[in-house]
């Protein structure tokens, strides 16, 4: 492939992980311009079910971290690599592993955007600003860490052309 186009294409990567990371940003902005000018009566004053959900929000964000990591192995695994559905077309300029690229950075992005979901939950069941600020900032950090990477795409190369190069018989 050109490399005028890996640096569109990688660039491209780059900016929908920009969008992504500015959605996320966008759902703190929205929580404390709520927080600053509407206020919210909580939905609950139990303070022992507040120290629950805070403990069981840490205890998903800890999870997450380990099975989005898991999946992510999975996923530049040759199984994990197959199990992507996706066809090259003939004149396509884009290999088919920068699509599966993407594919994965999507799901994996998917997964850590459900912890910011929990944090505005969070603020609207007890109206408590800060944890709820510290919940999403904590996402922006992992989408942060899961952004596109061109060591990963070249390991994701090598693994593609290894799988797809012919075989002896097949050349015959």
């Amino acid at each position: 492939m050109d490399e005028q186009y890996a640096n569109k294409h990688f660039l491209t990567m780059r900016f929908i992980h920009l969008a992504m990371v500015m959605g996320v940003f966008i759902y703190g902005f929205v929580l404390w311009f709520t927080h600053h000018n509407t206020p919210m009566q909580a939905l609950s004053n139990d303070e022992e079910l507040q120290g629950m959900v805070k403990v069981g929000i840490i205890i998903y964000a800890v999870i997450l971290f380990f099975v989005v990591s898991a999946f992510k192995k999975y996923f530049f695994s040759v199984q994990g690599i197959n199990s992507i559905k996706g066809e090259q077309k003939k004149d396509a300029n884009v290999p088919l592993y920068y699509g599966k690229y993407l594919t994965i950075l999507f799901i994996l992005w998917a997964m850590v955007e459900t912890l910011p979901i929990f944090g505005i939950i969070y603020y609207f069941m007890f109206t408590d600003l800060e944890y709820a600020l510290l919940i999403i900032g904590l996402s922006v950090v992992f989408m942060l860490y899961h952004r596109p990477r061109r060591d990963e795409l070249s390991i994701l190369e090598n693994i593609y052309r290894e799988n797809n190069t012919p075989s002896e018989y097949e050349k015959l």
